[in-house]
C-alpha cells in the first residue's frame, strides 16, 4: 500500500491515529505509558477487526485513538479498505 494512502495535510489539533494487528498488539501495547496499558486492558482491547478505542488525555481530551485490524498477517497486507469503516468510528475532528 503507498504510504501516502491514508495521509493528508494534518492540522495542529491533529491526534495520532494507531493500526494495530492482534499480532503487534503486546508489543506495541508495552511502548505505551502505564495510564494507556490500564485503559486498554480496562476496556479489554483486543486488536479485533474493525474495533477503535478512544485514547484520553489530559482534562478528558481525546488523546489519540487505536484501530484493530484483527488477524492481518503484516502491514505489508494491509488496504485502504482495512480503514474504510474508520469514518464511522472515529470521533469527529482532525
Amino acid at each position: 500500500m503507498n504510504d501516502d494512502a491514508l495521509i493528508r495535510g494534518a492540522s495542529a489539533a491533529a491526534r495520532p491515529l494507531w493500526l494495530v494487528t492482534e499480532r503487534m498488539l503486546e508489543s506495541w501495547r508495552a511502548g505505551q505509558p502505564p495510564a494507556v496499558r490500564e485503559w486498554l486492558q480496562s476496556h479489554q482491547f483486543a486488536a479485533e477487526r474493525g474495533r477503535v478505542l478512544v485514547l484520553p488525555g489530559a482534562g478528558g481530551a481525546i488523546a489519540a485513538a487505536v484501530a484493530g485490524l484483527g488477524a492481518l498477517e503484516s502491514a505489508d497486507r494491509l488496504t485502504v479498505w482495512h480503514a474504510a469503516a474508520l469514518v464511522d468510528r472515529l470521533p469527529p475532528g482532525d
